[in-house]
């Protein structure tokens, strides 16, 4: 059986789901809070979360360079700059054998590395 990720994330006081766009809302206690996109991928989910739009990455001093150096130190979370200019965090997990406790542990470090990110690089919390 397939395991679906909306039931994974139903219940949590902290995550609201957003079924027509396939996100998820992480709250944070200190009131920050982070969508992370949730899409089936080859036998799992593939989750995104945007840290900076186009505009505020062209900004960035060499941002593909500075997704490598984040990339270097984490197992988990990845960087990249996407096709959009948009910088993004990523992260990749098979469904098979997921449980809930899991699913929502990735949910949240995604989101979590992201709003970190966002305001170190941005100084907002607008994702």
């Amino acid at each position: 059986m397939r395991a679906e990720w909306r039931k994974f994330a139903a219940g949590a006081d902290d995550v609201a789901i957003d079924r027509l766009r396939g996100e998820v809302e992480v709250s944070f206690a200190n009131g920050r809070r982070h969508v992370v996109r949730i899409a089936e991928d080859y036998g799992g989910w593939h989750l995104e979360a945007v840290v900076a739009g186009p505009r505020e990455t062209a900004r960035l001093h060499d941002a593909r360079v500075m997704a490598w150096q984040r990339n270097r130190r984490s197992r988990v979370v990845g960087y990249r700059v996407d096709a959009r200019g948009r910088f993004c965090a990523h992260a990749w997990t098979p469904r098979e054998g997921m449980t809930r406790e899991m699913f929502l542990l990735l949910v949240r470090t995604l989101a979590r590395d992201a709003d970190r990110a966002e305001l170190v690089l941005t100084g907002a919390d607008r994702r």
